[in-house]
């Protein structure tokens, strides 16, 4: 089995090829444009105090480090404000088309809608790989993280009844008969909050590409997840076995008695044969 945290890095990467491209280019484009001038840094943190805002720099979102994102999703959230009301007055005195690109970009709610969605799906993953980006023996855990991810990204697109009544390894993210409508999708509260504005019921075009998008990006990730990971390797899914509080817990062992099932599966490492066993 290859790195869950590199595997959660690649499905995360994928899924994001699901959204556009122009997501990425505007953190790029407003990072690129304030990176290389202290004068523009010092014009920008003008608007912030205007807004009461933290003067927080915009982050550069990496090339090669999609879960990185997250905290430049974050941070363009926290500033869309004052990078609006910057970039309006940039526009208006020196007329240059890639801050036009960037303030059609921030007047545009559909990308404010697409950065909404980020900021909640992305956390999903980093918060899975911080959890097994540690020195403590957290191999017992993988089975239960790992289904539990995986549900919660289903649950967002597909029938309530369908994902809980069906065994995990034998649910198709991508069965039409089970997906659910674009209204029901579950895309964070930001994004239940937001996508009934008149801006956005206005434009029924876009507003179906965005549900299409994010629901795509939901599909990837389950698929990929599916891709990666046996949702019932024999092994895997009873480690928990070895959790210490299930190793010393009697109410475990009347559910679990013994762990020969387990040792048959790994002969290599234990000897069934063993009188010690």
């Amino acid at each position: 089995m290859k790195c869950v945290c590199h595997s959660a890095h690649l499905g995360a990467s994928e899924s994001c090829k699901r959204l556009p491209r122009s997501c990425e280019d505007l953190a790029r484009n407003i990072f690129n444009f304030l990176k290389s001038s202290s004068k523009r840094q010092c014009e920008f943190s003008q608007f912030q105090t205007f807004l009461n805002l933290d003067p927080h720099k915009i982050l550069h979102p990496s090339q090669t480090q999609w879960l990185s994102l997250t905290a430049v999703v974050d941070r363009v959230i926290e500033q869309w404000d004052a990078l609006r009301l910057y970039f309006l007055d940039t526009v208006l005195v020196q007329r240059l088309l890639s801050t036009e690109h960037i303030l059609a970009a921030l007047n545009d709610p559909f990308m404010k809608l697409f950065y909404y969605f980020l900021q909640w799906a992305l956390p999903k993953f980093t918060r899975f790989n911080q959890f097994f980006q540690t020195d403590s023996v957290v191999i017992t855990d993988l089975h239960e993280k790992i289904v539990s991810l995986y549900k919660e990204l289903l649950l967002c697109f597909l029938k309530r009844d369908y994902v809980m009544r069906t065994p995990l390894i034998n649910i198709n993210p991508m069965n039409g008969q089970y997906q659910i409508t674009d209204n029901e999708l579950y895309l964070g509260t930001k994004e239940l909050m937001h996508k009934d504005n008149p801006d956005i019921l206005s434009n029924n075009n876009q507003r179906k590409d965005f549900f299409e998008r994010c629901r795509q990006f939901l599909q990837t990730s389950s698929l990929e997840m599916k891709k990666r990971y046996n949702m019932a390797d024999p092994v895997l899914t009873e480690l928990f076995s070895f959790k210490p509080k299930n190793a010393l817990s009697l109410e475990f062992r009347n559910t679990k008695a013994s762990l020969v099932n387990l040792i048959k599966l790994v002969p290599c490492i234990i000897n069934i044969n063993d009188p010690r066993i």
